[in-house]
Order: structure tokens, then sequence, then C-alpha cells
């Protein structure tokens, strides 16, 4: 059954990794996360150290995913937005259009009120 499981886990999310519908990409992470608990119990019972590491290093990806495509939406959505910028660097502001850089990284983003995109 869990050899089933994980099969299943990681299959669909890879599958969904590759879809062209955004809606269905958005999906690929939590159906990731979903499936790890399984292959921590499994890599662990059976002492498969670098598999068990995988399964670590898929975690933070998953939860990146899950990052970018759940939680970063839900706080532009917010009524606070005007005061938020995407908590990665280089992505543009919703608001004003402005980039962070390598060097120096906007994380968050402040606007006066009334700010908009061109003043």
């Amino acid at each position: 059954m869990t050899d089933a499981l994980m099969i299943l886990s990681a299959a669909l999310a890879v599958y969904l990794t590759q879809q062209q519908n955004r809606t269905l990409q958005k999906y690929a992470c939590l159906v990731g996360l979903a499936g790890q608990p399984v292959w921590f119990y499994v890599t662990w019972q059976l002492q498969q150290w670098g598999m068990f590491i995988c399964a670590v290093v898929f975690t933070f990806s998953w939860l990146l995913g899950a990052w970018n495509h759940w939680v970063v939406p839900w706080l532009v959505t917010r009524t606070d937005a005007r005061w938020f910028h995407k908590l990665t660097s280089l992505h543009k502001c919703p608001i004003c259009g402005g980039r962070g850089t390598v060097n120096k990284p906007v994380y968050f983003h402040m606007h006066k009120p009334g700010h908009s995109k061109g003043e």
C-alpha cells in the first residue's frame, strides 16, 4: 500500500507540474506535500538514507511551491496588499512595477497611500 501511495503521489505531482493550465500546476505542490509523510516513513524504516535526504530536498521544493502558488497570492489579495511586495527578489511589484536586483532584493516594498504605477 505504501508503495502505491509513494508512486501515485510522486507521479501525479510531477504530472501536474507539466500542465499548461496554471490552475492545475498550482496543485502539484499540494499533492507532492501530501505524499511526503509516506516517503519519510518508508525511507526511514528501510534505512535508505540517500532517499531520505532526497525526500527532505523534495519537501523543501514542494514547500517553496506552496509558498509561491498559495501563500504569496493570498497575501497579495489581502486588503493591505498595497504594502506588500512578493517576498521573493526580482519579482515585479504589483503596484508600481518596481523590481529588486541581485545586490538589493526587494522583500518588502512600502508605498505611500495613493501611490500607483508610474508615480
